[in-house]
């Protein structure tokens, strides 16, 4: 990032602290929360698909799944006893490869309330599936399509995936259940935006966003598949005039997004526990508070929250973050990179 965009950010950041600050004064805002408002379980490192754009690496050999589901339902209670949480994204790898176990997780929060996120590549959701989650509150369950027919299959590396990620949607949709496509645009089909928002709109999606690939993971051998700084222009005007002309709601991010979205505004509004067990602050900066298989999720947050306000390790990294690209020239690869605060 250019040295006064930079200093644009920060001032910006800086007049946020201070509004939230005035508030803590007046006692209107938490010093602390005493758990995440939101918080994203990365169920598992496995998947069915070996997608060359994946940021986490999914699937490889060299991505270890620490976290059973005895892990995963210890958690949960500690949460649910120790006030619960508001919204809980489930997402891995691939979340339905833990079978029945995915269900009894989602049980221990359902009961105290706890609001979902689903997100699935929708390659093993059947009629069995949809009966079993649908029972659950959601704010959204997202399918990821990634371009029309065999351009999806080419990215995911799965043959009739396309295919399965439509059903999916339509099973969700006809079962009454939110449903938001997510898509990640590449120079291949960068020209069919429009055809993926009509396809979203069929399926009975209300949304569908648009990302760039992530420059980390397995994406970083794949090249061809980042947008040049014209074919990201392209995307946001694209974006825009979709969501001018669709009654679904179309929605774009970009290297700016994640730093203007995921720089935490407040001690512990989000985080993501991996399937290594570390708790890492959001997917789009390296840094770790701890390892819930070492201590508890509750101990690690009530040490090392207040971390996460203002830190100065953290504002440094976002600004070496590309506005457009969505990658830190810090750290490229922080699945292999993290940083313990």
């Amino acid at each position: 990032m250019k040295a006064e965009k930079w200093a644009a950010l920060k001032e910006k950041l800086d007049k946020k602290y201070q509004y939230i600050n005035s508030l803590r004064r007046d006692g209107l805002y938490p010093g602390r929360f005493r758990l995440p408002l939101y918080i994203e379980f990365d169920l598992t490192a496995g998947c069915n698909m070996r997608c060359l754009h994946c940021y986490n690496k999914s699937g490889d050999a060299d991505q270890k799944t620490a976290l059973k589901a005895a892990h995963w339902l210890g958690l949960c209670r500690e949460l649910v006893d120790s006030g619960g949480v508001f919204l809980c994204n489930l997402s891995g790898g691939e979340p339905l490869l833990l079978g029945d176990d995915l269900i009894k997780i989602m049980d221990v929060l359902h009961q105290d309330g706890t609001i979902f996120i689903l997100n699935t590549n929708g390659y093993l959701v059947d009629e069995g599936w949809v009966k079993k989650l649908s029972k659950f509150n959601y704010s959204y369950v997202q399918v990821s399509i990634d371009g029309i027919g065999e351009v999806h299959d080419r990215l995911r590396q799965k043959k009739g995936s396309f295919q399965r990620a439509v059903r999916a949607a339509e099973l969700f949709a006809e079962a009454g259940m939110t449903l938001s496509i997510t898509s990640m645009v590449t120079p291949e089909n960068l020209d069919s935006m429009e055809q993926m928002v009509d396809l979203a709109g069929r399926v009975g999606a209300v949304a569908i966003g648009f990302s760039p690939v992530m420059y980390s993971g397995r994406s970083i051998n794949h090249q061809e598949l980042f947008l040049n700084n014209e074919q990201l222009n392209r995307l946001q005007v694209e974006a825009c005039r979709l969501n001018a002309q669709n009654t679904i709601g179309v929605s774009y991010m970009t290297g700016q997004s994640f730093i203007y979205g995921y720089i935490p505004s407040s001690s512990g509004r989000f985080i993501i526990i991996r399937p290594s067990g570390d708790i890492r602050i959001n997917c789009a900066a390296p840094f770790v508070l701890g390892n819930i298989l070492e201590e508890p999720f509750t101990a690690i947050w009530q040490k090392k929250s207040l971390l996460l306000d203002n830190n100065p390790r953290i504002l440094e990294y976002f600004s070496q973050f590309d506005e457009d690209i969505c990658k830190s020239s810090g750290i490229i690869n922080f699945v292999d990179s993290d940083i313990r605060l």
